[in-house]
């Protein structure tokens, strides 16, 4: 069976509060069977590291947060790291799955 994987950036400069709901509704509608989930880090010297407007860091974080709330209710093991605002989700049907110990 084919498999689908994402990989969602969160505060790409520019994201407004519509276009994270709009990630939210492609998740819904694409059940992908597992991704990664990072905030936004361009490297120095790329036109990413030049581009406006910014997301602040606690909105990320707080985007973060729902979105990993979000997975959980849909069954999806859903973890991330706030230090470095970078996790993981995958299907997890039995929900058998705790979060990591630091």
């Amino acid at each position: 069976p084919l498999k689908i994987g994402l990989e969602i950036i969160i505060g790409f400069p520019g994201e407004t509060p519509t276009a994270f709901n709009d990630t939210i509704t492609m998740i819904d509608a694409i059940h992908p069977d597992n991704g990664m989930i990072a905030s936004f880090s361009p490297n120095i010297d790329t036109p990413a590291y030049q581009m406006e407007p910014k997301t602040p860091e606690k909105t990320i974080r707080q985007r973060m947060t729902i979105l990993k709330k979000h997975l959980r209710t849909h069954h999806y093991f859903a973890w991330y790291n706030t230090s470095y605002c970078k996790g993981i989700f995958f299907k997890d049907k039995e929900q058998t799955h705790h979060e990591p110990k630091p």
